[in-house]
């Protein structure tokens, strides 16, 4: 079987959603934060919009912590005002609350630098490194360095 390009094997995933949900529904999902700012963002997020049969505007239904509904529900003139100058057309004309834990993306793993136990394939990474100007790409190609010795050395 010859190699296909991701942006075939994505669209046979993504057309039925986006046929079923919308266009409009995907791109408020991926700018949410910019529309509605970074506190809401983090506090809120699209669950669905129901877009009645005439295709006229609909009802975006919203995840929001409970904490923040009742603030939420008073801003939701504004926030219908921002969606819909986002997508240029009214897509939204009433916001649904519905009152639940957000399911928050778990964050990186903070890992610890490896220490060497060979003090001679520490200062080669370091060495090795040692050459790079800009502290910050100096600091992360030593661990990256210290990383990949040490998994030589298993």
């Amino acid at each position: 079987m010859a190699p296909r390009a991701l942006t075939r094997s994505l669209s046979a995933i993504t057309r039925p959603i986006l046929a079923k949900r919308g266009a409009a529904f995907a791109s408020l999902v991926a700018v949410w934060p910019e529309i509605v700012g970074p506190r809401l963002g983090d506090d809120t997020a699209i669950e669905k919009l129901v877009q009645p049969r005439d295709r006229g505007p609909g009802t975006l239904n919203l995840r929001v912590t409970p904490a923040l509904a009742l603030e939420v529900q008073h801003l939701a003139p504004q926030l219908i005002e921002r969606i819909n100058s986002y997508l240029g057309y009214a897509a939204v004309n009433r916001i649904t609350l519905v009152q639940a834990p957000l399911q928050r993306p778990t964050g990186r793993r903070t890992t610890r630098a490896r220490v060497l136990r060979d003090p001679l394939a520490e200062s080669r990474a370091a060495e090795q490194a040692a050459v790079i100007e800009d502290p910050e790409l100096r600091e992360s190609l030593q661990r990256l360095g210290r990383h990949l010795l040490a998994k030589r050395a298993k």
